[in-house]
């Protein structure tokens, strides 16, 4: 009976967009990130090759080389998913989209895919995600050095 008058959950959940490892933003080998200069947010160690929804949204802008997506999610918390460190080598030919700008995407859907082999030396992969509006949206909780799953974990909760 009561519940209508209770308070609203004021916070959303980001989830996992790959497996892996979760690291601090300070652990990653790039000052725009580990500078926060573009927002809040974790990064995560990764090997596998695909990338998902961490929530639901719509495709904000979608990198020409295919290794980035920036989403606006529903209450207005705009993200940014990035593949991989020192990117400007990138051919374009590393990463395939299953989206484009402007759709509209549930939590756990593909958005992209890409070959680890072809981005880098290394095996693992570092995968930013980044709350680009953290000033008007600032995060807490966030899980770092914990294993990932995809949709499984929350990496953080935005308010």
């Amino acid at each position: 009976m009561f519940q209508r008058f209770s308070k609203r959950k004021k916070h959303l959940d980001i989830f996992a967009p790959v497996d892996g490892q979760t690291m601090s933003l300070d652990q990653v080998d790039d000052p725009v990130f580990s500078g926060r200069i573009m927002g809040e947010g974790i990064a995560i160690n990764t090997h596998c090759g695909k990338v998902y929804a961490p929530a639901d949204g719509t495709i904000a802008v979608l990198a020409k080389t295919k290794h980035a997506v920036a989403m606006k999610l529903n209450n207005g918390i705009e993200l940014l998913i990035h593949v991989g460190i020192h990117t400007d080598t990138l051919t374009g030919n590393e990463c395939l989209s299953h989206v484009e700008t402007g759709q509209r995407v549930k939590k756990g859907e593909l958005l992209l895919t890409f070959d680890s082999k072809k981005m880098c030396k290394e095996t693992d992969i570092v995968v930013p995600i980044i709350v680009l509006n953290s000033s008007q949206h600032p995060i807490c909780h966030l899980k770092i050095g914990t294993k990932a799953v995809v949709n499984e974990t929350v990496l953080f909760e935005v308010q």
